[in-house]
């Protein structure tokens, strides 16, 4: 239990027997390459957890970190570099990428830094970058089932075939290039550890055109899911700057937010979670609907404009404060689907089960409960009936009771 409940604390501890960890030399080489942190340092908090706190009191609004965009690496900075001529032969297979071209081009770029080693104009950065990872993507197959989540699971065997794909499009590439990409080095492992980092790490500048860059020191803070402290990037000053959303004293750990992300992608891409996470969600199920009542189903949804589907777009409640409400779109596609013989009655709509129509007439059958009629019309933003209420709460109330029953392990 106390494993448990350590690794979904809100925040990594202070442990105050921990050795104190300097990093002179990653922080004198931000300094004298125009990043400004002042007011802050690199802190070891044990476990393989680095992250920043404040060596001086910070106000509300003040810019904690600043980077300039000379010690961003960006799409633009790889692509006039040496591997430049490497993503522009490879540019089809980093478009399709299942990470996104970005992040692609930002990995092969880190694959090739880091073989480098110290000769590495970036060798600071990527000497403080983690060499390995713990979170689920690298778990062992018999660890993964400690989650308890076939959900989770199923996404994360997912990645690891799409992290294959990813490198096996771009192998015959990196293996024509051994003076780029040394073949001492395992190019599979790198290219993964490569695309955590860049995945995990990268920001978005907001620029137009849209464009990710890795930022030394702004990516040390650690991820708060109710912090305040934010980011900022200036297009006139071209630089990325961390401002504070809090007043900070001495010893304060600066947190920052990695986006509103529920504890599912928390546990998936950086292996932590929250209890008290206000961006939690809980998905539910779909209704197994009986075939009679498929073809009209989705005639009243395409009709008032519901999806016929729960799915990623409205399929989990959503916490406010401290409860879990139903979002308005997810009621509205139940209250469709859990319509019933009384409701279609209601409804005036006659002859709608197709399985009892003889299997010849069912596709003009079917045309006709597509045709637009105002007897499809109904407001699922409300209840239909008490009965299509009670199914359809009903539903969700069941769906969470099966997802609970799958866990066998629980905090207290």
């Amino acid at each position: 239990g106390d494993v448990y409940k350590r690794q979904l604390s809100p925040e990594p501890y202070l442990d105050p027997r921990l050795p104190p960890v300097e990093y002179p030399r990653f922080m004198e080489w931000i300094a004298a390459n125009g990043v400004t942190s002042a007011k802050v340092k690199v802190h070891n908090f044990g476990d393989g957890i680095r992250g920043v706190v404040a060596t001086e009191p910070i106000s509300r609004g003040e810019a904690i970190i600043t980077v300039p965009h000379s010690m961003l690496i960006t799409v633009a900075l790889v692509e006039t570099s040496a591997i430049g001529a490497v993503i522009r032969e490879a540019a089809s297979a980093i478009k399709r990428s299942s990470m996104g071209g970005p992040a692609m081009t930002i990995a092969l770029y880190l694959m090739h830094q880091r073989a480098l080693g110290a000769e590495s104009p970036w060798h600071p950065y990527i000497d403080l970058l983690p060499k390995s990872f713990h979170t689920p993507v690298f778990w062992k197959d018999e660890e993964l089932e400690w989650l308890q989540s076939r959900e989770l699971i199923a996404t994360i065997r997912k990645q690891r075939l799409s992290v294959k794909r990813d490198y096996d499009s771009v192998a015959t590439v990196i293996d024509a290039h051994p003076e780029l990409f040394p073949p001492k080095f395992s190019q599979l492992d790198l290219f993964r550890w490569a695309s955590q980092i860049a995945i995990t790490r990268y920001c978005e500048l907001g620029t137009i055109p849209s464009t990710v860059a890795l930022a030394p020191m702004y990516d040390l803070p650690n991820h708060s899911p109710s912090t305040k402290t934010t980011f900022r990037y200036d297009k006139n000053q071209q630089t990325l700057s961390v401002i504070s959303g809090h007043v900070y004293a001495p010893g304060d750990q600066i947190f920052m937010s990695y986006g509103d992300k529920n504890n599912m992608a928390l546990m998936y891409a950086y292996g932590i979670s929250f209890i008290d996470n206000p961006a939690a969600t809980v998905r539910i199920g779909m209704p197994v609907l009986p075939p009679g009542y498929q073809p009209v189903l989705k005639a009243i949804a395409r009709y008032n404009h519901v999806n016929p589907l729960l799915d990623d777009s409205n399929n989990k409640l959503v916490r406010y404060k401290d409860m879990f409400t139903v979002p308005d779109a997810t009621l509205a596609t139940l209250r469709v689907l859990m319509l019933r013989e009384l409701d279609l009655d209601e409804m005036g709509i006659s002859n709608w089960n197709v399985s009892a129509i003889p299997e010849k007439e069912r596709p003009n059958r079917i045309r006709e409960l597509h045709r637009p009629s105002a007897r499809l019309a109904l407001l699922p933003s409300q209840p239909v009936s008490i009965a299509n209420e009670l199914m359809s709460l009903g539903f969700i109330l069941q769906s969470l009771v099966n997802r609970i029953s799958r866990y066998t392990r629980c905090l207290e």
